[in-house]
């Protein structure tokens, strides 16, 4: 299928093959439809799942072999720390998808609670909050209001968090 033209989020990932330990640097294309082009993985629900079971990681440890992409393949090499966690990124993938289909992305759903919240300040616009605040990538998170100076304090004061 021709996808020339299509708006997509390309994801760099480590791809894991346990038959022979060797991790792979790939490129995802995300679309938002929910498919993936660049892997075997067709559908984010799959991509999902392999980050699940460990085949799609962000994380390689000392003594490993990557190879990147076409350019070299290296052995014992250091290894490799992510910052992010699993679940965080399928949370992401999620985004990615909505923000591409046009829909409201968690965080754009959370700024909307809390905005909410801070008029009404009831209860139930509260647990809306937390809620909205939960389905934001931890990642994310500071991103949320907009204010790179308050980040997402004012969202963790209401929640007591912080």
């Amino acid at each position: 299928m021709d996808r020339s033209g299509e708006p997509f989020v390309r994801l760099p990932a480590i791809y894991h093959t346990s038959s022979n330990d060797t991790y792979f640097t790939v490129s995802l294309d995300i679309f938002g439809d929910g498919s993936v082009a660049g892997s075997e993985f067709e559908t984010v629900e799959s991509l999902g799942e392999a980050i699940e079971n460990g085949t799609i990681v962000f994380e390689v440890p000392d003594g490993s072999r990557i190879s990147i992409s076409d350019l070299c393949s290296v052995d014992k090499a250091l290894g490799i720390t992510g910052f992010v966690f699993p679940d965080e990124v399928i949370k992401e993938l999620d985004d990615i998808v909505a923000a591409l289909s046009g829909r409201p992305t968690s965080l754009e759903q959370c700024s909307a609670r809390y905005h909410e919240y801070s008029k009404s300040r009831t209860a139930e616009s509260l647990e809306a909050l937390r809620t909205a605040y939960a389905r934001v990538p931890r990642h994310c998170r500071a991103l949320v209001l907009g204010d790179m100076d308050a980040k997402d304090g004012p969202i963790r004061r209401a929640l007591g968090l912080a």
